[in-house]
């Protein structure tokens, strides 16, 4: 989705050139993944000055047909460049008419909506709706009235990492919410693991399979933003639940091959062979 930068040059003509195939009016669309509706809003064309960002009638008429033909069980996620909840209307970081986008919405029970514009991470819940910043790969923003304005923030050079980064989503299925993981520079440039360890990420254990010697340590990390455990299928080990980043070790004694799984997210399987 373009941002304000994408589209001040000409209104939008060259993004939706390079960009715009298969969308309507000013690079809306939708789609659907794995039983996911995704929707892509444009809310950067036509700013006013020191105003908020505007969706428009044609935009918001295309969302409520959009809408109308899905059960109230579908996962909705809506990615939109300005935020959609009014984070500091004085700086701009709002959408002057996304209570309407959001009044189509209602009656679904899983609403992720995804920002960014104000390169930072916040988190705001409204019933079955879930509000989520991101930070940017670029330069830092000061937090809401912090700042006599919202333009870049100078941060120490040594600090910079840990003020930018990426985020990174997964659906595992309709009982569960959308997983939103935030990675800062800092932490994404690092390696994650040794050799023996594994990273539990995006529902899943990676890697998979490992093969060790007898005598090893294997560290599992949880990644996600949710929780997670190891549980042995024999109930050979069984780790307590672990929320973000932190970590359960085992060290295998004996050859032979430990399957395991996540008995939160049963889907979620993984073996340890020991030679």
């Amino acid at each position: 989705m373009p941002g304000e930068h994408d589209v001040l040059e000409d209104d939008g003509k060259s993004y939706l050139q390079r960009f715009g195939k298969g969308t309507h009016g000013g690079g809306w669309y939708s789609f659907d993944q794995g039983g996911v509706h995704f929707i892509g809003l444009v809310n950067v064309l036509n700013l006013k000055a020191g105003g908020l960002g505007n969706l428009g009638n044609d935009q918001l008429e295309w969302l409520e047909q959009d809408v109308k033909h899905l059960s109230s069980s579908t996962p909705i996620v809506v990615f939109a460049h300005i935020p959609l909840w009014s984070v500091y209307p004085e700086w701009g970081w709002g959408t002057d008419d996304s209570a309407r986008a959001l009044a189509y919405l209602k009656r679904f029970g899983s609403v992720s909506v995804l920002n960014g514009h104000i390169h930072q991470v916040m988190r705001k819940v409204e019933g079955h709706v879930t509000f989520h910043t991101a930070m940017s790969t670029a330069f830092p923003q000061p937090a809401p009235g912090a700042a006599p304005s919202p333009g870049p923030m100078k941060v120490e050079a040594d600090r910079l990492r840990q003020v930018l980064g990426l985020s990174q989503i997964a659906f595992h299925d309709v009982q569960h919410p959308i997983a939103i993981t935030d990675v800062p520079l800092e932490d994404a440039a690092k390696p994650s693991t040794g050799a023996n360890d594994i990273v539990v990420d995006s529902f899943n254990f990676a890697p998979a399979t490992i093969s060790v010697p007898v005598g090893t340590v294997v560290t599992w990390t949880n990644r996600d933003d949710v929780p997670h455990n190891i549980v042995s299928t024999e109930r050979q080990f069984k780790s307590p639940v672990l929320d973000t980043d932190e970590t359960f070790s085992h060290v295998f004694t004996k050859a032979g091959s430990y399957n395991y799984y996540c008995s939160i997210h049963p889907k979620m399987t993984g073996q340890i062979v020991v030679r």
